[in-house]
C-alpha cells in the first residue's frame, strides 16, 4: 500500500498500525498542512487527489504573505534575535535602525522561515557587536 492510500486509511478509520504490529491502535491526531497552491483549483484540474483534499480541508486559514503584513515583520525578526542570542548564551541584541528599514523593504518570498533563518545568519556575524546592521543581514536588493 502506497504512503497516501495509509495516510487515507488512517483518516478514515482513526487507527493505525505499527510497523510489525499485529493489531490496530487508536488514534486522535490533527494534520495541519500548507500550501502555496490553490488545492480546490488544484482538484478541479485533477492536480491534486479530491478524497485527501476532502479529508484535510474541515478547516480552511488563509494566511496572506508575510509581504502583505508589514507589522509583523519586525516583531518575527525581533522575536527570532532574542531567542538566538538566549540559545547562544550571548547578551541580547538589536537591530540598527538600517536594518530596521531593511527589514521592512525586503518582499520576503521565503516568509517566516527566511525571516528566522535572516536573523539566525546575521546574529552569527555580529560576535563582536550588539546590534545587527543591514550589512549583516546580506538581503537581496530588489
Amino acid at each position: 500500500m502506497e504512503i497516501l492510500e495509509a495516510i487515507l486509511k488512517a483518516l478514515e478509520q482513526r487507527s493505525v498500525r505499527r510497523v510489525g504490529g499485529v493489531r490496530a491502535v487508536s488514534t486522535d491526531v490533527w494534520i495541519i498542512g500548507t500550501s502555496t497552491e490553490d488545492l480546490r483549483a488544484a482538484v478541479e484540474h485533477s492536480l491534486f487527489r479530491e478524497d485527501l483534499y476532502k479529508r484535510l480541508a474541515q478547516l480552511d486559514l488563509l494566511i496572506p504573505p508575510l509581504r502583505q503584513r508589514s507589522d509583523d515583520i519586525l516583531l518575527l525578526a525581533e522575536h527570532f534575535l532574542a531567542r538566538v542570542c538566549a540559545e547562544s548564551n550571548v547578551p541580547p541584541k538589536s537591530f540598527a535602525l538600517d536594518a530596521r528599514r531593511a527589514l521592512l523593504a525586503y518582499h520576503w518570498p521565503g516568509n517566516v522561515r527566511e525571516v528566522k533563518a535572516v536573523t539566525e545568519r546575521a546574529a552569527s556575524l555580529s560576535t563582536e557587536k550588539d546590534f545587527i546592521t543591514a550589512a549583516m543581514l546580506a538581503l537581496p536588493i530588489d
